[in-house]
């Protein structure tokens, strides 16, 4: 090969090298980005079964967050949210950790919203020796634990029956005792930690699910969506947002925190603010 070929090889090479190493730079300080910055993300259902808005911030996938500056910003997010409940769908904790300060501090921030705080378990409460720990923290602050039942409130909105289960994807969880004497002529909200319950939403009256579990994918691509799911292996169906179910409708939460690689992209921290109304 003669050298003046060899020169735009060289140059070509040269280049791709160069733009393989801005992207790798540029998606390391995105990714490192979005899991350290929570946003907040509001979602609207309407319903003829309210008469009014129904605030419901759901707090899903915490994993122990072990940033304090970003703790005391999901707190100021969920007070200034202004929610009629608060919904914490699993996996506050990891299966592994030092200690649960941070879920503490999280937990008695959420109580200044004045709004009631419901919970419920997900794989890694139960895959972790600290499940008993975090719920002795619920009894401590206030926060509902609710395990395969449900409760009917009752506000402007008119009546909402919120129910909940266990986790399905460690192999907990029983819709149809969380839903047991349940009337069916009211708003049925389900909450629940993994969107493995979704193909029981509409035959149990469900109108809306909301659950976390998936991350979103954390990794997410234009045109593509999430790369992997938890559990879903790679290109998960359901992954991120609001799906339709017949009647019903699921709602996955991304979530605040991350296992894994320590890095989110199109995908950034968050917290879900249901805003659930008539009109």
């Amino acid at each position: 090969m003669s050298e003046p070929r060899r020169r735009p090889l060289a140059l070509l090479a040269t280049v791709l090298v160069l733009l393989l190493v801005a992207g790798g730079a540029a998606f390391h300080v995105r990714g490192t980005w979005e899991v350290g910055h929570t946003k907040l993300v509001e979602t609207v259902h309407v319903t003829p079964e309210l008469t009014d808005e129904f605030r419901v911030l759901q707090v899903s996938d915490f994993h122990s967050l072990p940033r304090p500056e970003q703790v005391e910003q999901v707190v100021e997010i969920a007070v200034a949210a202004r929610a009629d409940l608060i919904a914490l769908t699993g996996d506050l904790i990891n299966t592994h950790n030092e200690d649960l300060s941070s879920v503490e501090r999280l937990i008695a921030g959420l109580r200044e919203a004045g709004a009631p705080v419901v919970a419920v378990d997900g794989n890694h409460e139960h895959w972790s020796a600290q499940q008993a720990d975090l719920h002795a923290l619920y009894e401590q602050y206030g926060v509902t634990l609710m395990v395969d039942e449900h409760f009917a409130y009752l506000g402007p909105w008119g009546r909402a029956i919120v129910a909940a289960t266990d986790d399905h994807f460690s192999g907990h969880g029983d819709l149809a005792a969380a839903l047991d004497g349940a009337p069916e002529d009211a708003f049925r909200l389900l909450l629940t930690h993994s969107p493995d319950v979704v193909g029981k939403l509409e035959a149990n009256g469900i109108d809306y699910a909301m659950c976390g579990h998936t991350h979103g994918g954390q990794i997410r691509l234009p045109f593509v969506g999430a790369i992997y799911a938890p559990g879903r292996n790679f290109f998960p169906e359901y992954s991120k947002g609001p799906y339709e179910m017949g009647e019903a409708t699921l709602f996955i939460d991304s979530g605040v925190g991350v296992t894994g690689p320590k890095y989110r992209f199109l995908n950034q921290s968050q917290v879900v603010l249901h805003r659930f109304t008539s009109a």
